[in-house]
């Protein structure tokens, strides 16, 4: 008997197999096939500032840009790339709003990445007001301290102030005794 007239367009295979190639050297199903590229996405690990000396040493010896949600430092750095690391304390609120946050960071670097000029280690700090700011106004802080990265010294440049960093003793000024400063006398001064 021969086989009824089909509704199918001619070449296609018959119902239940699987469609033909589409024609001479074409790659089977699901293989080669030309997909769109996705756009590049979030912060590779290449990029990303990873190990706690990398962040202590920016935070310690880098320049500082506040921002209302946010501050960002940054430091010259040898590498090829720019490095950027997130840090979201629990200042900020519980594990969910701090998330948030994160993604929100996240999806302002992909966007705003390409603002900085030159190779640095950077480091973004979000402060607790960052709960509520929201991605287009973290994105438009971060947009703002990236084009300034490099471009100024942030008042913190410990080389050039001659100290060679931050003082350590929780003290500013000089250093005087007890009892010239006011505080209490010594042992000595006492009287009996």
């Amino acid at each position: 008997m021969p086989a009824a007239p089909s509704d199918a367009p001619a070449g296609a295979a018959p119902s239940g197999g699987p469609a033909p190639a589409a024609g001479p050297g074409a790659a089977p199903r699901g293989e080669g096939r030309d997909r769109p590229r996705v756009p590049f996405r979030g912060n590779p690990r290449r990029l990303r500032l990873r190990r706690s000396t990398d962040f202590k040493r920016v935070q310690g010896r880098g320049n500082k840009l506040r921002q209302p949600a946010i501050l960002v430092l940054w430091l010259a750095t040898r590498c090829p790339e720019t490095r950027i690391g997130l840090t979201v304390s629990k200042k900020v609120g519980n594990a969910v709003v701090r998330n948030r946050v994160k993604r929100w960071l996240r999806e302002a670097l992909r966007h705003e990445r390409a603002r900085i000029r030159g190779h640095w280690d950077v480091v973004i700090i979000a402060h607790p007001n960052a709960a509520t700011a929201g991605l287009d106004a973290l994105r438009a802080q971060v947009r703002t301290a990236f084009g300034q990265v490099g471009q100024r010294s942030g008042g913190r440049n410990h080389r050039s102030s001659g100290r060679g960093g931050r003082r350590r003793g929780g003290r500013s000024g000089s250093r005087r005794s007890p009892s010239r400063s006011g505080g209490a006398p010594s042992p000595s001064s006492r009287r009996s």
